[in-house]
């Protein structure tokens, strides 16, 4: 989700990273995607995204460059903007 775009930063910024993890989390409830329960959400509640990063600049600047990841990242973007999606179908012959 945001990983390429730290990658990117952090070489632009001229500071090397020597190691990144990145943990994602999501919080689910099964019952609406199986159909089980109409009064449970079809979807993710909640995403979470931890990121541990070891480098040469100090912290203040490895935040920025992760904050110059969010901001450049299309999939936080879709995810946290509420993007509208159409869905259509055509004739299958």
């Amino acid at each position: 989700m945001l990983n390429g775009g730290d990658s990117k930063h952090s070489r632009g910024s001229g500071r090397q990273t020597n190691e990144r993890k990145i943990f994602r989390e999501g919080d689910i409830d099964l019952r609406g995607i199986l159909g089980i329960s109409d009064d449970v959400r079809n979807g993710y509640r909640n995403i979470s995204i931890r990121f541990e990063i070891d480098g040469e600049a100090p912290s203040e600047k490895l935040q920025q460059i992760l904050e110059q990841a969010r901001a450049r990242s299309a999939v936080f973007d879709v995810l946290t903007s509420g993007v509208p999606v159409s869905v259509s179908m055509g004739s299958v012959k």
